[in-house]
């Protein structure tokens, strides 16, 4: 709890001691007290940790004139992917090395921005034509890889959505089948329905895929092939069974 603390404000480009006065609770106190300590032990020991790698850069960009002209003039061009994940010591950095009518193009869609857990800021996306007017904005709408079915569920999800700058995703592949949703209690249960999906539809082997969000669910799929007695390929990794740690 606490490093999730430190890193939250980190990111803000908060330091030790900047805080509202009064701490709202115990737990806060105790955070407070800890991010001191750890960040005096990390300048003892003349050390950093993942989020002063965002942290100091923005801040030495923000503060030394000198070195932000060095760098605007070594990289006149900035391109930044997945801009909805952004925090604000990237927007910093970005900022910096760019100035108010910088050469800055970021590509990103505000419907996928899932990572405000770990810091994100979507308001990076939202704000972006105030931040930098001017900018041109171009939206890739057309789908050419689902079918409409497929889409038309995507903008039905995404529509609930109370923060965007909106779009309507479109594509030529017509016809294909209805989504189907599935609430599964857990892994295995999932596993149990996907391969009973399979089953039902008397499918060769050769002609399906698992894709699934994480390794992590890998294992559930495979040892439910494995009860079945069913072949499978694990691609672009190794089968749990092969691994050498699970050998040993």
């Amino acid at each position: 709890a606490a490093l999730h603390y430190i890193s939250d404000l980190k990111q803000a480009l908060d330091a030790p001691g900047a805080e509202a006065e009064d701490p709202d609770n115990a737990e806060e106190a105790t955070c407070r007290e800890l991010w001191s300590r750890y960040h005096d032990a990390l300048e003892r020991a003349s050390a950093v940790d993942f989020d002063d790698l965002l942290v100091l850069t923005a801040r030495v960009l923000e503060e030394d004139e000198d070195v932000r002209e060095r760098y605007r003039r070594r990289y006149r061009y900035v391109l930044v992917d997945e801009y909805q994940d952004t925090n604000h010591a990237q927007y910093v950095i970005a900022r910096a090395l760019t100035g108010e009518g910088g050469n800055l193009f970021v590509v990103g869609d505000e419907d996928q921005s899932i990572y405000s857990w770990r810091g994100a800021d979507v308001d990076n996306i939202l704000d972006f034509d105030k931040d930098f007017p001017g900018a041109n904005t171009y939206r890739l709408e057309q789908n050419y890889r689902s079918t409409a079915p497929i889409l038309a569920a995507a903008n039905a999800v995404v529509s609930h959505n109370e923060r965007r700058l909106g779009k309507t995703l479109w594509t030529e592949q017509t016809g294909g089948e209805a989504v189907q949703f599935y609430l599964a209690p857990d892994g295995d249960d999932e596993a149990r329905f996907v391969l009973d999906h399979v089953k039902k539809r008397d499918a060769r082997l050769g002609d399906v895929a698992v894709l699934f969000r994480t390794n992590g669910q890998a294992r559930a799929i495979e040892e439910a092939c494995l009860r079945r007695g069913l072949a499978y390929t694990v691609v672009g990794g190794i089968r749990f069974y092969a691994r050498k740690e699970i050998k040993d």
